[in-house]
Order: C-alpha cells, then sequence, then structure tokens
C-alpha cells in the first residue's frame, strides 16, 4: 500500500515540498528505499537516513533538499500511517463463531464479536460487543472480555479474569494463571490455593508468552492503560498503577504495588511486598529491595536514586587504590605510636 505525498498532506493537514505525486510507504530509517517515508523530529536525524526518499517533518524544519511533507506532528501521522497498513494486513473478521469453536451453553457472547476456529469459551464467560477471539485460544470460566478487545491465537484467560474494553492479550500470553504461592512445612513445601482472580482496566496490552498470575484471593490489579511486555510476570495480588509499563523480561513479586505511570526497564525487578510511588522509572536490569517513595530514575541493586548510582558507578574502579592508600595510612599511624 502506497500514497502520495499530495494524499497525505491533504488528509493530515499538511503541505508538500516536492512531487506532490510522489509515491510513498513507510520505512525503516536504515533502509535504502527511494520511495521510502520516514519521519524526523531534528535535522540531526536526516543524517542517518540517506537511503530514505521522502520524510515527514515538523513545520519548524525547513530547507531540507529531498521531498517531504510538513505536518503539526510528524511521528504521530507515521504512527497513523501504520496503523493503516496494519488494518490493510489483517482486517477484522466478520461477527460469528465458527463451527469449530466449543462455547458452554452458560456462556454469553455478543452477536457482534468474532469466535474463531478450536477456541473454547468455557461457563459463566462473557465475550463483549465487536471483541475479536482468534484461533486457539481458551476462555475459562467466569471470564470477561470487555467491548472491542482482541484476544490472539493460543492466549489464555484462565479464570475469573475481567478484561475491560480496548484490551489486547497477544499470542501465548496467560492472564489468570496460578499464583506462586507455597508454604514451608516439615514435609516440604506444601501450595496455597489460589482462589482469587485477575481484574484489568481499559486499554490493557498484555504481550506474547507474558504472564499475570490470579491473586491468592481477591484480585491480581491492573489498571488503565497498561502496558506488558513479551515474557513479563505480574504475581499473584500484585496492583499496578494506570498507564504503568513493564519492557519485556521485568516482573513484578506478588502483592507488590505499583503507581501510576511507572516503568520497569528490560530485566528489571520489584520485590514482593514492596511499593512504589507514582511516576518511578527503574533502569535495565534494576532491582527494586524496598519502597521507593518518591518519583524518579532509579537503577542498580538494590535500585537507587540514578544520581547516586552514577556517582558509586565512578568510584567502583577506584576502590583498589582508595583500599591501598587506607592501607598505608594506617601503616603510618601505626609506626608513630
Amino acid at each position: 500500500m502506497h500514497w502520495s505525498l499530495g494524499e497525505i498532506a491533504e488528509a493530515y493537514d499538511g503541505s508538500v515540498c516536492g512531487d506532490a505525486g510522489m509515491r510513498v510507504r513507510p520505512t525503516d530509517t536504515r533502509a535504502t528505499d527511494p520511495s521510502g517515508l520516514a519521519y524526523a523530529e531534528r535535522a540531526s536525524a536526516l543524517e542517518r537516513m540517506a537511503g530514505v526518499g521522502a520524510f515527514l517533518l515538523p513545520r519548524a524544519l525547513t530547507g531540507v533538499d529531498r521531498p517531504h511533507v510538513h505536518v503539526d506532528d510528524p511521528r504521530d501521522v507515521f504512527h497513523q500511517l501504520l496503523g493503516e497498513l496494519d488494518r490493510r494486513a489483517a482486517p477484522a473478521p466478520p461477527p460469528g463463531v465458527h463451527p469449530t469453536a466449543v462455547t458452554d451453553p452458560d456462556c454469553a457472547i455478543d452477536p457482534t464479536a468474532y469466535v474463531g476456529p478450536y477456541t473454547v469459551v468455557e461457563r459463566g464467560a462473557v465475550i463483549g460487543p465487536r471483541t475479536r477471539i482468534h484461533p486457539f485460544v481458551y476462555v475459562g470460566p467466569n471470564c470477561r472480555v470487555g467491548a472491542d478487545s482482541v484476544l490472539h491465537p493460543h492466549a489464555v484467560l484462565c479464570r475469573d479474569v475481567r478484561l475491560g474494553e480496548r484490551c489486547t492479550v497477544h499470542p501465548g500470553a496467560v492472564v489468570g494463571g496460578e499464583g506462586f504461592g507455597f508454604t514451608p512445612t516439615p514435609a516440604g513445601w506444601r501450595r496455597v490455593p489460589q482462589a482469587g482472580g485477575v481484574r484489568a482496566g481499559d486499554d490493557v496490552e498484555i504481550r506474547a508468552l507474558a504472564s499475570v498470575e490470579r491473586a491468592t484471593c481477591a484480585d491480581t490489579v491492573l489498571g488503565d492503560g497498561v502496558k506488558l511486555g513479551d515474557l513479563t510476570c505480574v504475581g499473584h495480588n500484585a496492583t499496578l498503577g494506570d498507564h504503568t509499563l513493564l519492557v519485556p523480561l521485568s516482573g513484578v513479586g506478588g502483592s507488590a504495588t505499583l503507581g501510576r505511570r511507572c516503568v520497569l526497564g528490560g530485566g528489571s525487578g520489584v520485590f514482593d511486598h514492596t511499593t512504589l510511588a507514582d511516576d518511578v522509572r527503574v533502569g535495565a536490569h534494576g532491582t527494586v529491595t524496598r519502597d521507593i517513595d518518591t518519583p524518579g530514575d532509579h537503577t542498580g541493586t538494590p535500585a537507587r536514586p540514578l544520581a547516586r548510582q552514577l556517582r558509586l558507578d565512578a568510584l567502583l574502579p577506584r576502590l583498589p587504590e582508595l583500599l591501598e592508600r587506607i592501607r598505608q595510612l594506617e601503616e603510618r599511624l601505626d609506626a608513630g605510636r
């Protein structure tokens, strides 16, 4: 699918500099593609895009000698074009339940929803309007999927999961699996029954192979707009505030509480029963071992405020030298006694 620069300008209230009839398609900034379209927000970014044919640029960025369209927000326009490509590549299936799907008589499926081949919908489950459930999905007992949500192939909602509207669960993700609860006994580890559920707000996205454990009792909670990356894990009874984001390979321990707009970098973790304030950001491979009461950037193990950790990192290579100086001072003090 290609657009002309003129069509893009007309659709997004832009102005063309160059050939308005040039047909373009979004491309990677590193590509060599004469018909490729990329966006840049600063002149310095153009130097890394020598092979791209045309650009979306902010109105204030002038003097560019390659074809471009000036718009208010180049990034947003580029993302909208990508969305159109995505919709064309995977159009929404028509409503209805495929003949091979297995649906319990006690479930409720909105007539505008789509339930794909070999999907299972158990008793008490409710599928909302315009929801799309792709092949090989499992929707367990008493689960509720809100309107306009999408469950991709091999997604699993085990039981007692409530998803809000416009939620997306990607392939292989498991929501509502049993929480990792064991208690020590003289005979070994004893399983603690996990009798709770999972409650997710609107616009939640759970990426491939992520896991959200159901609570021991009550609910594991994901607020509105929460985004969970691939291979992330949210432990039982954890609470993630609105618009919190977990980068792939990060994890949150059981009964931890994250405030709104928190971000966990790749490979980072939050210990169980810890609390993070709103707007806390943890760098890659950071480990939160105790409560963080103030917003800001933290990193390291245990996680510390970024400025402090940077000072410690700068000091670390000097430790052998400082240790030798201390020994020499101690010897001089002992000699003077």
